[in-house]
């Protein structure tokens, strides 16, 4: 194995002092140079490690041996990277009969080779490496939350080894990381206290009748109302993601429920979206309706700006179908694929489709004007009666100046006046056709959850469209469910926010 996270495994390992046994997956025993080395599938519990290490993507080839320590928490994380732990069990593989001093300079010396990597790893990461800091998630949410705080306690020397605490810029920005850590422990802890539970997984056709009081169509925030709400978990679930707390995953839950509710997800129906990727809405859209065009940036648009480096763009029709969302024949049957510039729509496209759709998009067409000028002139696709659903990015404060960028941020003057005005001059146009924006609800709720705006680092959900992907065993993409519905960006704190266009006539 070339791959640098199964080399950074093995480096771990090999700086680790005094091994005489490592257990861990095929593929790395060529690399482990300090210990004698077992795989998985040749290990019989006759000898102990003096650690493990676990491949999280193999973790049906683990030994019973390590799964039942795991269960009974009878471990301890000592390294992890994206891919690996590396872990020690409080029961055997560290020899017992040493003296206390002689276990306290060990676990001394095994910190200060986890930091010497901790180190390279972020030099890797603030250089563009492919290497990053990651959550270790190990499967128990205590020592989750364990490996964040470890991350976040960055604590150095400010100028040398003789004087580490002398500088004055030092004194007041040191206990910036901990402080950190400590607010993110809170909020984890605070949340889980109003929270209702995960729901389990139905079929998408069942989890859209959840709903017994139809979703008004409203141009909303993310907040706990939705989040918490039985339509949204049972969605969120019937997406198999293990986490229902996050903004992301309410954008699609909210696209589908309102759709479904205002009578669109039915036979007969068509729909249009526009910077689809790889995301789930096409292929849960196909157990319903008779056509959907799904389009996505041409190549020469994006490159360059890494979506297609991160599964979020995609270049043709399969890359776009989920089998575990949908069948493969309502997929065939319904779906089609083009390329699409939504800075400049195709009037092809005009007057042909009952719902229109974008999720995360539109805030990437380089500048808040150009985000708006696509929602009116994607308005213009509908057929009469037909609705227009996008989701973006919202900035809370109303005075983010982030615009003309990769990412901009609306606020409520962008959609109440600039786009209201510009779908009236639409309205205007003598052709007789007519567009109006649906009621505004900006109100935020009352729990806890929708006064907290989270901080970076945000890698604990990172890669959303894991949890639909076909993959044997399944990823858990929220081993650390820690709930996002606002956030800071670039200072400005931040939610998302949907955006409904009706076409009237």
């Amino acid at each position: 194995m070339d791959d640098a996270f199964w080399s950074e495994a093995a480096a771990a390992i090999n700086a680790l002092p005094r091994l005489r046994r490592v257990v861990g997956p095929k593929g790395l025993e060529n690399k482990i140079s300090n210990a004698s080395y077992c795989n998985y599938d040749q290990y019989e519990g006759a000898w102990r490690p003096d650690c493990w290490i676990l491949h999280r993507g193999l973790a049906d080839e683990w030994p019973e041996h390590i799964r039942r320590k795991l269960k009974n928490k009878q471990f301890a994380i000592i390294w992890s990277n994206d891919v690996f732990s590396i872990v020690k069990t409080r029961l055997f593989g560290w020899p017992s009969t040493k003296s206390q001093d002689a276990d306290d300079n060990q676990v001394r010396h095994l910190h200060e080779v986890i930091a010497k990597i901790s180190l390279v790893k972020a030099a890797n990461h603030r250089s563009g490496g492919k290497t990053s800091l990651t959550f270790a998630p190990i499967h128990d949410q205590r020592y989750a939350l364990d490996s964040l705080i470890r991350r976040l306690l960055d604590v150095k020397g400010w100028e040398s080894a003789d004087s580490p605490n002398t500088s004055a810029t030092g004194e007041l920005a040191r206990d910036l990381q901990i402080m950190k850590a400590n607010i993110k422990a809170l909020a984890w802890q605070v949340e889980r206290l109003e929270s209702p539970p995960s729901l389990e997984w139905t079929p998408l056709k069942e989890a859209v009748k959840v709903n017994t009081s139809p979703v008004q169509p409203t141009c909303r925030l993310c907040s706990s109302q939705d989040i918490y709400s039985p339509w949204h978990r049972q969605l969120s679930a019937s997406l198999r993601s293990s986490n229902y707390k996050l903004r992301k995953i309410w954008e699609w839950t909210y696209t589908i429920q309102v759709l479904y509710d205002q009578g669109f997800l039915q036979q007969g129906s068509s729909g249009l979206g526009f910077g689809c990727g790889t995301e789930p809405l096409a292929s849960c859209f196909a157990n319903f309706v008779d056509e959907l065009l799904i389009t996505d940036a041409p190549p020469h648009i994006i490159e360059g700006k890494g979506w297609s480096d991160t599964n979020q763009h995609t270049a043709n029709l399969e890359q776009a179908k989920h089998e575990l969302l949908a069948t493969r024949e309502s997929m065939d049957r319904t779906m089609k694929f083009e390329f699409a510039d939504m800075n400049n729509i195709s009037r092809d496209y005009f007057d042909r489709f009952s719902f229109v759709w974008s999720s995360c998009a539109l805030e990437h067409l380089g500048s808040k004007q150009l985000g708006l000028t696509f929602i009116v002139q994607s308005a213009q696709c509908l057929k009469p009666g037909g609705l227009a659903v996008h989701t973006t990015e919202f900035d809370l404060s109303g005075e983010s100046t982030i615009d003309h960028w990769e990412t901009v941020l609306f606020n409520a003057d962008d959609f109440q006046i600039t786009l209201k005005s510009m779908l009236d001059g639409l309205n205007n146009d003598g052709s007789g056709r007519r567009f109006e924006l649906c009621p505004f609800d900006l109100q935020r709720g009352t729990a806890f959850l929708d006064g907290y705006v989270d901080i970076p680092p945000y890698s604990y959900h990172k890669g959303l469209n894991d949890s639909f992907q076909p993959v044997s065993p399944p990823k858990d993409t929220s081993i650390y469910p820690y709930p996002q519905v606002n956030l800071s960006v670039d200072g400005f704190p931040c939610t998302s926010i949907a955006i409904l266009v009706r076409r009237v006539a």
